[in-house]
């Protein structure tokens, strides 16, 4: 959304699509990309609940797993 940046707007989706609040001083910056048409940035934060907790918005998600940072990579 306009005004925000990238740790706000990764927050504010993970709180709207899957009903999680994220401490923003947990989150660790895996990933930045920046071209022409789009900016893309990876987030990684520690969680302490289960996928089965999770409430996915319908509209926008259709599945979600928790992976390790080594994973992901």
């Amino acid at each position: 959304m306009a005004g925000e940046d990238s740790l706000q707007g990764a927050c504010r989706e993970v709180a709207e699509e899957l009903g999680l609040q994220l401490n923003r001083e947990k989150g660790k910056l895996l990933q930045r990309e920046v071209r022409e048409v789009y900016h893309h940035d990876i987030w990684l934060f520690p969680a302490n609940v289960t996928v089965e907790e999770l409430v996915l918005q319908p509209e926008e998600v259709v599945d979600a797993k928790w992976v390790t940072e080594e994973a992901y990579r």
